[in-house]
C-alpha cells in the first residue's frame, strides 16, 4: 500500500479518539511529528518577523543598517521554511501539493522582498523630504537670519505649501502599498497553514 493509500484508512474511531467527535479527517499525507513540528515553527516565526515589519513601517523613517538586516533575516526565516517543507515532503508522493505549498511560499518572499528593498526605501525617501521640509519652514535660529528668512518664505510659500502638499499624497500612494502587500503576505500566510493542516498530519495518529 502506497503513501497515497495510507491518507485514506483513516476511521470514523480514529478521528474520534485524537480530534473528537465533531471532525473527521478525510485526506491527508502521514509525516514525521517532528518534520511537521518544525515546519510549522518556521512558518510561524517568519509570520511574526513579516507582522513585526510592515506594522512597524509605520512609524516612518528606517535606517539603512536596519534595512539590511531585514534583509538577511527575512532571507534566513524563508529558506527555513523551504527546508522544513522540504524535509517535511520527503515522504509525500504529491506532486501536486508540493508544488502548491512551494509557490505560496514563493509568494510571501515576492511580498516581503519588494517590501523590504522597494516600499521600504521609497517611504525612508518620502520620511526624510517631510523632516527636511519641516526644518527648513521651522523657527529662525538667530535673530541675523530674520531679513533673509522672511524673505524666502514671502517667496516660497506657496511653492512649500505645493510642495508639502504633493509629499503627503506621496505617502498615502505609498502606504496604500504596503497594505496592498502586507494584506497579500497575511492571506498567504493563512493559506499556506490551511493547505499543510489539510495535506498533512503526524503519522503518530495513524491507528
Amino acid at each position: 500500500m502506497g503513501v497515497k493509500d495510507k491518507a485514506f484508512t483513516w476511521s470514523a474511531a480514529t478521528n474520534k479518539a485524537v480530534y473528537g467527535v465533531n471532525s473527521f479527517h478525510t485526506s491527508g499525507y502521514p509525516v514525521k511529528p517532528d518534520d511537521l513540528q518544525s515546519l510549522n515553527d518556521s512558518i510561524e516565526q517568519w509570520g511574526q518577523f513579516l507582522r513585526h515589519i510592515f506594522l512597524g513601517s509605520s512609524v516612518g523613517y528606517v535606517s539603512t543598517e536596519v534595512l539590511e538586516q531585514y534583509t538577511l533575516e527575512d532571507t534566513e526565516l524563508y529558506l527555513d521554511v523551504k527546508i522544513q517543507l522540504s524535509q517535511a515532503m520527503s515522504s509525500v508522493q504529491d506532486d501536486i501539493l508540493a508544488n502548491r505549498l512551494e509557490m505560496i511560499c514563493n509568494e510571501i518572499r515576492k511580498n516581503s522582498y519588494k517590501f523590504i528593498s522597494s516600499t521600504l526605501p521609497m517611504l525612508n525617501e518620502n520620511s526624510r523630504n517631510l523632516v527636511e521640509l519641516k526644518d527648513n519652514s521651522g523657527l529662525i535660529k538667530t535673530q541675523s537670519d530674520k531679513a533673509l528668512y522672511i524673505g524666502a518664505t514671502r517667496r516660497s510659500v506657496n511653492g512649500g505649501s505645493d510642495h508639502q502638499e504633493s509629499l503627503s499624497l506621496r505617502r498615502k500612494q505609498i502606504m496604500a502599498v504596503i497594505n496592498r502587500q502586507h494584506r497579500d503576505v497575511i492571506q498567504n500566510l493563512a493559506q499556506l497553514s490551511s493547505k499543510i493542516n489539510s495535506g498533512l498530519y503526524s503519522e503518530e495518529y495513524e491507528l
